[in-house]
């Protein structure tokens, strides 16, 4: 989520640079934000909350939820630009965590990047990537570590998503800039 987030202000500033306006990208049309809001406030609460009856069927039952809550966020507003690769970059998550039951995560990745939690103290929703891990690939094997993170290419192609997404919106607001002329006019 933080490298949505980081993707999307830089994104935001490259399309001010380029004659955009913040004004146009705050008043982007999203239908049905109460999808967004109730998936991402869904995991928030399992990344902050482990009561324990909360065992990991159910755990894993209310991730799948809330990311298919988001989905339908996605669904609806499929026509906004960039919403294609969050489909495809949140599809690529939710398969991994599926057949694994939690997100893989590389020890070794997490130890390039620099990240402080240990793989397997990384709450209900991650898991350490072993040799039983199933699509090892879309797990989270990229470090970053500048941010002491560790990504998985579904959150790129996210981000990539968001990106488009704040770019084409802050670019919405530029004014229309006068055709050249042609040498015969």
């Amino acid at each position: 989520m933080e490298v949505a987030l980081i993707v999307a202000i830089a994104a935001a500033l490259v399309g001010l640079r380029n004659g955009g306006s913040l004004h146009a990208l705050a008043y982007t049309h999203f239908r049905a934000p109460l999808l967004l809001l109730a998936g991402l406030v869904l995991q928030l609460g399992l990344n902050l909350w482990e009561p324990e009856w909360l065992t990991n069927d159910l755990a894993l039952a209310l991730l799948l939820s809330s990311n298919a809550i988001v989905a339908s966020f996605i669904a609806v507003n499929q026509k906004l630009p960039g919403m294609l690769l969050i489909a495809v970059g949140l599809a690529l998550n939710v398969a991994v965590i599926t057949a694994n039951r939690a997100m893989p995560v590389s020890a070794q990745a997490a130890e390039q990047s620099g990240a402080t939690t240990v793989v397997g103290d990384a709450g209900i929703k991650h898991e350490a990537l072993d040799e039983d891990t199933v699509l090892p690939w879309l797990g989270d094997v990229i470090p970053v570590p500048g941010l002491r993170l560790v990504l998985s290419v579904g959150d790129l192609i996210l981000a990539a998503g968001m990106s488009k997404l704040v770019y084409v919106r802050t670019l919405s607001g530029r004014p229309n800039r006068p055709a050249s002329r042609t040498a015969s006019g």
